[in-house]
């Protein structure tokens, strides 16, 4: 993970919660690339677009994508195909 990502993961409180962020953004990432066919790089491209354009913390929207209730809709927004 580049050295820049690991600043969103750092906002919480303790070592434990920056271990479960990271983690959390990395599935997010293989998720998102393996169903939308894009790389890490874009795939975090993605997650935080989507989290601007509704006013969200990366995290959450990486939560959302794990949960299952982000990806159509990234998918649909950028065009991409979800299958």
């Amino acid at each position: 993970m580049p050295r820049w990502l690991w600043g969103i993961a750092r906002e919480r409180q303790s070592p434990l919660e920056a271990m479960r962020a990271r983690r959390l953004l990395r599935s997010a990432q293989r998720i998102m690339a393996k169903q939308l066919h894009v790389n890490a790089e874009q795939a975090f491209i993605l997650l935080r677009r989507t989290a601007l354009r509704g006013n969200k913390k990366v995290i959450d929207v990486a939560a959302d994508v794990v949960g299952g209730r982000e990806l159509f809709e990234l998918g649909h927004q950028e065009g991409l195909s979800a299958s």
